[in-house]
């Protein structure tokens, strides 16, 4: 019999998913945390292929730093193009798909989407990049066995050099390119056609590499250097002989060895990096001017990807103008955003920081009022006093949607409020306090209803019943986790509709 459950597609770093059910029909949402966009498609939808096997519709999207060039492609056709080119020319204008030149970026990230069933074809017009700093990475479908023993193969679509590669054919609907450059060097980069092929027009298996405009930029396959350890022979098809190989990276003239060093991941806009080593294991940490808030990781560290790349563990971050906020002293007090209840500023950048009296005291925050422009303002809120740090995020809210509480893990706490261009909602009103480590707080009691259990450290357990007539909706029984927070929120009791039309009957004057 065949599965009807397509899997869990996962989630994306810095990404978001709604929904937890994975059977034909189902959808699931993306959406990225605060200084991310999202490349790719948002909704997905497990269905049924051609084959009769269950399969999500689109590739789980990605989400990268709001100061890297890219975005998602879809269409027909359309241009890709790396370069900054002149005024009024830009990317994209054949055919309708595109995206912007790198400019002072040092990554670019594109998402090709095709309806499910087609395929892309990619057919590079101009190549030019430094091949020891400079690359370009795609991703698509899977990858023929032979790339995939050991990792050892490497038949690798990641790109450099000056001649015009290969083209390449996708068997899924999808493309995905990672451009990767220095900007001291001024090669052009790339420009790429690409092309929506429908199911009916082409039949592949794995990414293809098709014949190059020359000789030079085949794909060859060669054994090792001598100081390099071999892997085990591989036979490869169509080929009379095993071979021998090591991790390697495509360029114009075959395979080439593995840089052990991750590309210079420069400094953000108002801010700066600590950290000039860039080899396998080193790490960059990077800090904001005093009047700008970071968004993203204040360390990346180097590191080896499948044994054959080496990569940052993550975007450098951006640093934003603050726009309001104010530092918070305990033991207790209130704050609202700007204007409540009236709506809040568009384009606001507000930092709020909450300091325990007592070191040896953590932060609780309660919600009175909560209502930002679901899936475009929110609050992200985090423990410590290291603004914006994705490492030590505790909740990222938005909409109507809070928590009961929210606990920190040590004596500080960051808010960190992010509205877009467009018109806000009214905000918020929060209630703050110290309280014991280790704790997460006394959650309350639901109107017309028991709490059974007064403990509220970690590990401890509160059940909850309705008063009679009542129904409860929600979790029961509700535990406090390590984190200091809640496994959920308390439940709630309703008016049982049943028990309402009795009591009209039993109680009607005129009966």
């Amino acid at each position: 019999l065949r599965s009807s459950s397509c899997g869990n597609p996962g989630v994306p770093p810095k990404g978001i998913r709604n929904g937890t059910q994975f059977n034909v029909g189902d959808k699931i949402r993306y959406r990225c945390v605060t200084g991310y966009v999202l490349d790719g498609h948002s909704l997905l939808t497990c269905v049924t292929s051609t084959a009769g096997v269950s399969v999500w519709d689109f590739p789980v999207p990605i989400c990268r730093a709001e100061d890297t060039c890219g975005g998602t492609l879809r269409g027909s056709s359309g241009l890709i193009s790396s370069f900054d080119l002149p005024s009024g020319d830009s990317p994209g204008t054949a055919g309708g798909g595109g995206a912007g030149g790198l400019g002072s970026s040092r990554e670019c990230k594109w998402t090709i989407l095709a309806d499910p069933g087609d395929t892309i074809s990619l057919v590079f017009t101009e190549f030019q990049m430094e091949e020891k700093s400079d690359y370009l990475e795609i991703e698509g479908s899977k990858q023929p066995t032979i790339w995939k023993i050991n990792l050892k193969v490497c038949l690798s679509l990641r790109l450099t050099g000056k001649n015009i590669p290969a083209s390449v054919i996708s068997n899924k609907n999808w493309l995905r390119l990672h451009f990767v450059t220095e900007s001291n060097h001024r090669h052009r980069g790339f420009r790429a056609q690409y092309q929506v092929k429908s199911s009916g027009e082409l039949k592949s298996r794995g990414v293809k590499v098709l014949p190059g405009k020359d000789n030079t930029n085949k794909l060859s396959l060669r054994q090792c250097p001598a100081r390099s350890t071999k892997s085990k022979g591989i036979k490869v098809p169509h080929m009379p002989h095993s071979w021998s190989f090591c991790p390697c990276l495509v360029n114009e003239g075959g395979i080439k060895q593995v840089s052990n060093y991750c590309p210079d991941p420069g400094e953000p806009e108002n801010g700066k990096r600590i950290g000039s080593d860039f080899s396998i294991g080193a790490t960059a940490q990077f800090t904001c001017d005093d009047d700008h808030v970071l968004q993203g990781s204040k360390t990346i560290t180097c590191q080896r990807v499948a044994e054959v790349f080496a990569a940052w563990s993550d975007h450098r971050p951006v640093c934003k103008v603050k726009t309001c906020g104010s530092n918070l002293q305990g033991p207790s007090g209130t704050f609202t955003s700007p204007n409540f209840p009236i709506q809040y500023e568009s384009n606001s950048q507000c930092v709020w920081i909450i300091t325990a009296s007592d070191p040896n005291k953590v932060i609780q925050i309660n919600f009175e009022e909560f209502d930002l422009e679901i899936g475009y303002d929110s609050l992200t809120i985090g423990d410590g006093g290291e603004v914006g740090d994705s490492k030590t995020i505790i909740q990222m809210l938005s909409g109507s949607f809070v928590p009961d509480l929210i606990v920190s893990m040590s004596h500080q706490m960051w808010l960190h409020l992010q509205s877009d261009e467009s018109v806000g909602s009214i905000g918020f009103k929060i209630n703050y306090k110290e309280i014991d480590k280790d704790s997460c707080g006394d959650p309350g009691t639901p109107l017309y209803g028991y709490k059974e259990g007064n403990g509220f450290l970690n590990g401890d357990v509160l059940r909850f019943k309705c008063q009679f007539g009542f129904e409860l909706i929600g979790e029961r029984m509700i535990t406090c986790q390590n984190n200091n927070q809640w496994s959920a929120n308390i439940p709630i009791c309703i008016y049982f509709s049943s028990y309402s039309i009795l009591m009209r009957a039993v109680l009607s004057p005129d009966f």
